[in-house]
């Protein structure tokens, strides 16, 4: 950064340029050669700067600025005349300050400068804040304000004889400018009441919108298998440093697919986008930084993915298999786990069929789209349902059983419930972790089987008690024993 540095001095109330002869003016230990009322030097950015300068007949003035940051600066110095004793101005103070602002915080340093501005008090907002050389105030948000300093001095026997604020050019020192006739402070505070500093957002505003999905009638904010979604960022920057933005996209998986740094110029440069491949939550993750200040600034969002193809029960036997998508055909064919039972078929996005299924079995729905395949199962135990019920009722219920001789009937009873529990208890696990499948590889398919062999004993077990094949009702409503394992025999 470039740092200017200006000499005044200040007379009868009258701010005037002061040329500082050769080598009077000395930063970081660097005299300048050459009288000048201005001088401006190369700092390294976000270093520290001393400053020293020196005139004959005025008060010298020395100052160590912690940081100058990185933005150019021109500063303003008031040298003050050492007066005789006898002099009426001997002994008054000239206060007055200048201030760096930290482009990265809300955070300002004040710093003296004047050569004799007596002993300081720094006010805020017209309240004393520090009586300090330096002043730091860290306002946490964008704010404009007034930073005021005061200077006085006293006589050895007691007494004020100067008082002088100062905030701004606009009204310049306010005090007495007679000796030992210095009002309250709060009058000379009241003079000046101007703003002086303003705290602004130094923050980009920064967050990622993803494009709109595919409407498949969804009541969230999915998106279709295979679609390709657009993340876009919003950028509204507060300076002119330089700026990258990195994205992070992590699939349902944990695995990150994307990894990109890209320098920012605009937002279509950094406008990415890509398929959603994967069933599940992808998560993008994009970080603005600020390359000169060295700054990180953050932000998240989801993209779901969300099945297109649903299965809904119709009635018995009869299930409906819809295709939400509303731009993308699928194909399906539907197996037993020893057969296929139902060839490939298309099906148009945004329709719907009813399929039919031969009976109580496993089935598998292999659904494929853009080189993609899915696997659906279904499980259709309806008859088997109807014929446990009827015959679970006809046990409990039928008035001509003797409640003496039960034995049978309760193994019966044992037999069906072991069954069925374990099939159903099989078949829950399997549904509570997955409902689809991306493949059916050899251990899958070794456990369908498993629970299709379990439904085959219950299905036989069913057939030799013949309620599968009955055609009359057996159930509570009848008072007579029915053919088909229905009530006692």
């Amino acid at each position: 950064m470039n740092l200017t540095v200006n000499t005044f001095s200040y007379i009868a109330g009258v701010k005037t340029a002061l040329s500082i002869p050769s080598l009077g003016v000395t930063i970081n230990g660097v005299p300048i050669v050459g009288a000048s009322t201005s001088n401006t030097v190369a700092i390294t950015d976000n270093s520290a700067a001393t400053i020293n300068i020196v005139n004959s007949g005025y008060f010298s003035y020395d100052v160590a600025i912690d940081s100058v940051f990185t933005e150019n600066k021109t500063i303003d110095i008031i040298l003050v005349l050492d007066l005789s004793i006898v002099d009426p101005n001997y002994n008054r103070p000239y206060p007055r300050f200048f201030y760096f602002q930290d482009s990265y915080s809300f955070k300002t340093y004040f710093y003296n400068a004047s050569s004799f501005s007596g002993n300081i008090e720094w006010y805020y907002n017209n309240t004393s804040y520090s009586s300090n050389s330096k002043l730091v105030i860290d306002t946490k948000a964008p704010l404009e304000y007034q930073v005021k300093l005061r200077g006085t001095t006293y006589e050895p026997l007691g007494g004020v004889r100067y008082e002088s604020t100062w905030a701004t050019d606009i009204v310049g020192i306010s005090g007495n400018t007679t000796p030992d006739t210095a009002s309250d402070i709060s009058t000379y505070l009241a003079l000046d009441l101007n703003k002086n500093v303003i705290e602004i957002e130094y923050r980009p505003t920064f967050y990622l919108t993803a494009s709109d999905p595919e409407d498949m009638g969804q009541t969230d904010k999915g998106y279709a298998r295979d679609e390709v979604v657009t993340i876009t960022p919003f950028i509204e920057l507060t300076n002119t440093s330089t700026y990258t933005v990195k994205y992070e996209v992590t699939n349902p998986y944990g695995i990150v697919f994307i990894n990109t740094t890209i320098s920012y110029i605009d937002i279509p440069s950094v406008t990415i986008n890509f398929p959603l491949s994967i069933l599940g939550n992808y998560t993008v993750k994009a970080t603005l930084t600020d390359v000169e200040g060295n700054q990180k600034y953050y932000s998240t969002i989801n993209v779901n993915t969300i099945n297109f193809i649903d299965i809904t029960y119709q009635s018995c036997n009869v299930f409906k298999l819809e295709n939400r998508s509303t731009t993308i055909p699928i194909t399906y064919e539907i197996s037993s786990l020893t057969e296929v039972v139902i060839p490939q078929t298309g099906l148009q996005y945004n329709s719907s069929v009813n399929l039919t299924l031969p009976g109580t079995n496993l089935y598998t729905i292999k659904v494929t789209y853009n080189d993609i395949v899915e696997y659906y199962i279904i499980n259709n135990y309806c008859d088997l349902e109807d014929c446990m019920t009827t015959y679970i009722l006809d046990i409990f219920c039928d008035p001509t059983c003797d409640p003496c001789n039960t034995l049978d009937k309760e193994l019966d009873l044992i037999r069906l419930f072991a069954l069925s529990n374990t099939y159903f208890m099989k078949l829950q696990k399997e549904y509570y972790i997955n409902n689809y499948y991306t493949a059916l590889e050899q251990t899958k398919l070794d456990e369908l089987t498993n629970i299709k062999q379990t439904l085959d004993k219950l299905t036989e077990y069913c057939k030799r008690k013949g309620c599968l094949d009955r055609s009359e009702d057996c159930g509570c409503n009848k008072t007579t024993s029915q053919k088909g394992g229905c009530g006692c025999h």
